[in-house]
């Protein structure tokens, strides 16, 4: 995916760890980003939401503004040399704790029942 700003300022590696949890956090209640904040939070938006249309869901689940409120991890994979020389973002995986609602049969007395089992989990959602 291809922006109008070189990608290769923010994203120094060919993939980038960016922790939720970060500084982002901090000036965003206020509205105070810099032009490198908000150009990687465009390109984190845009590719998040071409992974919802990927995959077919509703609404798109990666933001900007939900991951940097969260204590996830997300790897950006970039190619550096396309776009004229501006590179280009490959895609995203984005690792972190998730609460799941496992669907459990269970047998009480001899009377199978259906119930559902809260976890929290390590995942990785790309």
């Amino acid at each position: 995916m291809e922006f109008s700003f070189d990608i290769n300022v923010h994203f120094a590696q060919d993939i980038t760890r960016i922790g939720g949890s970060s500084s982002f956090v901090r000036r965003q209640s206020s509205n105070k980003w810099d032009n490198s904040e908000k150009n990687v939070a465009t390109v984190i938006d845009a590719l998040g939401a071409a992974s919802a249309k990927a995959q077919g869901l509703n609404s798109v689940i990666t933001t900007a503004q939900k991951f940097f409120s969260s204590n996830q991890v997300l790897y950006i994979m970039k190619d550096g040399g396309c776009n004229n020389g501006k590179g280009a973002a490959v895609g995203i995986i984005k690792v972190g704790p998730k609460v799941l609602f496992l669907a459990v049969r269970m047998c009480t007395g001899g009377d199978p029942s259906s119930g559902q089992l809260e976890k929290c989990a390590n995942c990785c959602l790309g």
